[in-house]
């Protein structure tokens, strides 16, 4: 799912003057590939088809979630670590 909906969606939550949904195409294309390893480590090909219609799934709603979601994780994270600092 490269730059598919989560990514398309986060992408279109932080920088929505930079998406431009109405160029997207839901068919095969081309897309550059890495010959090698670690590059490529799923040895893809040069071929993609879409699994889906971004203009459906994506959202800058669905972004949003996503993004608050990963910040509240970190934000956590921090936080733990910052107890653990001050109880050395």
């Amino acid at each position: 799912d490269h730059a598919g909906k989560w990514e398309t969606s986060m992408f279109w939550h932080m920088y929505p003057e930079l998406i431009q949904m109405e160029k997207f195409k839901a068919e095969k294309i081309e897309v550059p590939t890495y010959l090698d390893p670690p590059q490529n480590y799923y040895h893809e090909t040069p071929a993609w088809e879409w699994k889906g219609d971004l203009r459906k799934t994506a959202s800058p709603e669905l972004g949003k979630k996503a993004v608050d979601l990963i910040v509240d994780h970190l934000i956590s994270i921090v936080r733990e670590k910052l107890r653990e600092t001050k109880t050395r």
